[in-house]
């Protein structure tokens, strides 16, 4: 299921946030019951691991399934 953006996003992107103890990026996708994590520096690289997943994950169903990334 697509989840839309909430209104206290601050990454501006669906599974990415910002973790203000390690100040590292976070980006995070739950697939068949199991999360996955991983932190980056920035957030550019946090987007584009999410974006890598949904693919590997969800294929089509992804809402980034056109990007570049």
């Amino acid at each position: 299921m697509n989840k839309s953006i909430q209104k206290n996003n601050k990454s501006g992107y669906v599974g990415v946030s910002y973790d203000k103890k390690r100040k590292k990026w976070c980006s995070s996708i739950t697939y068949k019951g199991t999360k996955i994590m991983k932190r980056f520096n920035t957030r550019e690289e946090a987007i584009k691991q999410r974006t890598k997943w949904e693919k590997k994950y969800f294929n089509e169903f992804s809402p980034n399934y056109d990007d570049e990334y």
